[in-house]
């Protein structure tokens, strides 16, 4: 569904389940189709490969790692299942997992040589998978209901270090970061959290910050959330025309960001109406 969410920028999401009863046992067919992006045959061939991806944009445009399928068709094997893709590209896809009712176990007194063998080399992928997987998110928050008391901060950034090193001084203001190195994603999440500023890099592959702010100031509910743009670059006019709340340059260190919170809490009193004032 997360997934399916991403590629659909317009359009419908169906989520259908199913269960079959048979003489050999129970099965429960889940279905997730979209009216997305779609994908080409031949990137099916190895969309469940470790680290493959759609094509090369993907990680640029949507973000991710390129192990979600894998991990997700080791584990649903090991519970004697499996997925599938069908899709058409430009048209949508469906990705569809069936699983038994009721999972045999193999550990018996006289194993299978093969079945084990084989469910351990799914076991060890996955937990592999997982480890790769979590070790690729460092740095990604969700929000800690223990932080984040005078509000939510989006930053978009390419740079994972960037990212976990500007939600930890963020923490120490009291403000929850909210981390994507998916431009693409950026007004969705902007409508749906409703942050009290967002941060954009303005070097971005694929798409840059210009067209990230352009989107936000486009939509009428993101369109007062004050953003402010980062660069190694001197680009302060352009900030000014994209009516940016400021530019900042990189490295972002203590100072500025508090500079850049004070200027956050002046707009939130009404007392920082100016533009890149300062």
């Amino acid at each position: 569904l997360s997934n399916a969410s991403k590629f659909t920028q317009n359009g419908e999401i169906t989520l259908s389940v199913h269960r079959t009863e048979t003489e050999t046992g129970g099965r429960i067919n889940i279905s997730v189709t979209d009216t997305g992006v779609g994908i080409s045959k031949e990137a099916q061939d190895n969309l469940f490969s470790n680290f493959t991806q759609a094509n090369a944009s993907i990680n640029a445009k949507f973000g991710g790692t390129g192990l979600g399928l894998s991990l997700s068709r080791n584990l649903i094997r090991l519970m004697d299942g499996d997925i599938t893709v069908n899709s058409v590209e430009g048209e949508g896809t469906t990705f569809t997992i069936d699983l038994p009712t009721y999972v045999t176990s193999h550990d018996t007194e006289e194993p299978d040589v093969e079945t084990e063998e084989h469910t351990d080399e799914n076991l060890d992928e996955a937990i592999g998978d997982l480890k790769k997987l979590s070790a690729s998110y460092a740095g990604l928050s969700a929000v800690n209901p223990k932080q984040g008391i005078k509000g939510k901060i989006l930053i978009v950034d390419d740079d994972q270090s960037f990212l976990e090193l500007t939600e930890r001084m963020l923490n120490k203001e009291g403000y929850s970061a909210i981390c994507t190195d998916t431009p693409y994603s950026v007004l969705q999440v902007a409508r749906t959290v409703r942050p009290a500023a967002v941060f954009v890099d303005v070097l971005m592959p694929d798409i840059d910050g210009w067209e990230v702010i352009s989107t936000l100031k486009s939509d009428p509910v993101t369109a007062d959330i004050p953003v402010f743009m980062l660069s190694i670059l001197e680009e302060r006019e352009k900030a000014r025309d994209h009516s940016a709340a400021d530019f900042v340059t990189k490295p972002l260190d203590a100072l500025k960001l508090k500079k850049i919170i004070q200027k956050i809490e002046n707009l939130d009193s009404g007392s920082g109406n100016n533009v890149m004032a300062g």
